[in-house]
């Protein structure tokens, strides 16, 4: 018979969701008060094909943040036993 997770299992629980929870709200903090001089982040390149590379090479890393962000945001709607997992697997891949 399965044994049901404890009250200070769920304490511990609340208190992770609690801290995820300002840790997002302080990162999301630091991005909107960043301010960013993009034209000093413009790259030196005079050759187009270099910068043409340069282009798709960001473009490509950010596609895939993006589907590693919307990922583990799927898996956090799933519950906390799914994530559990996740980090499990992803553990053993990497």
């Amino acid at each position: 018979m399965a044994r049901k997770p404890g009250r200070m299992a769920g304490i511990g629980n609340k208190t992770i969701d609690k801290t995820n929870s300002q840790l997002s709200d302080i990162e999301l903090d630091v991005i909107a008060n960043t301010s960013v001089d993009w034209e000093s982040l413009k790259p030196q390149i005079t050759d187009k094909e270099s910068y043409e590379n340069l282009i798709k090479a960001v473009n490509e890393t950010t596609q895939k943040n993006e589907d590693i962000a919307l990922l583990k945001n799927r898996l956090e709607k799933m519950g906390k036993g799914v994530m559990s997992v996740a980090k499990k697997v992803y553990e053993i891949i990497k």
